[in-house]
């Protein structure tokens, strides 16, 4: 389930050209790469992206913005964290986490297809939603 829903994640928001490479991360062992490559902006496609910056990256605020937009309950986590890394956690749970720790964290909400990126170095958050463009 973990490869799978991986897979997922790169075919709904990464940018189409640079998707085969990282699936090809996934599918030989080798996530950490995928992990590592989504430090970078530009991974992700820009069409599918609600961005939050400086004060509105708060707990509270981006909870009730994500919800909003679509996403809600359990969230499945990627991060160079190994302790929440593969794991599935309660959105509003991780979410204050990552916030609170300061580490980059991708949240994918499996049942709404929609999910949030926390950089904590360039201090933005993406919310990520297909919408009708699956």
């Amino acid at each position: 389930m973990t490869k799978e829903m991986e897979l997922k994640i790169i075919s709904l928001f990464v940018e189409k050209s640079k998707r085969k490479r990282l699936a090809g991360f996934i599918e030989s062992g080798k996530r950490e790469k995928v992990i590592h490559a989504f430090n970078d902006p530009s991974i992700f496609d820009e069409r599918y992206i609600t961005e939050f910056s400086g004060g509105e990256r708060t707990t509270e605020n981006l909870l009730e913005q994500y919800k909003t937009l679509g996403m809600g309950g359990r969230v499945y986590v990627m991060s160079e964290n190994s302790d929440w890394d593969a794991q599935k956690f309660k959105m509003s749970y991780i979410l204050d986490e990552c916030l609170a720790a300061c580490i980059d964290t991708l949240g994918y909400c499996w049942k709404t297809q929609t999910a949030f990126y926390e950089w904590h170095h360039s201090e933005t958050s993406y919310f990520m939603s297909r919408g009708g463009h699956a």
